[in-house]
């Protein structure tokens, strides 16, 4: 069975609990994720988890990333939540079942 190489990028707080998984961790709060791009490619990496706050201020890096055959999936921070994460999974939900799923009905 072949494993995927998973990278997670975000502050310290966020990947803590990434990296007892054994999930490498990149923390790059003030760098952009072009920075890693040739790290990434070289190492095989098929998956980046990019927390809310770095992926709204390089998102065209992230977009490049998609390009280059990497999967970026965008997940809360530790530091403040911004619903971006839960935005776009709905999205790709309602795109993937033709209707939103996930709205809540009261």
């Amino acid at each position: 069975m072949k494993t995927v190489k998973v990278g997670m990028v975000g502050d310290e707080n966020s990947c803590l609990p990434f990296s007892s998984l054994g999930i490498t961790t990149f923390n790059i709060e003030e760098d952009s994720l072009k920075s890693l791009e040739n790290k990434l490619i070289e190492d095989g990496y098929k998956l980046l988890m990019v927390t809310e706050d770095i992926y709204e201020k390089h998102e065209d890096d992230a977009e490049l990333f998609r390009k280059k055959g990497i999967s970026v999936l965008v997940i809360p921070s530790s530091k403040e939540r911004k619903k971006l994460a839960y935005s776009r999974i709905k999205k790709i939900v309602e795109k993937a079942v033709g209707t939103d799923i996930l709205e809540r009905k009261e």
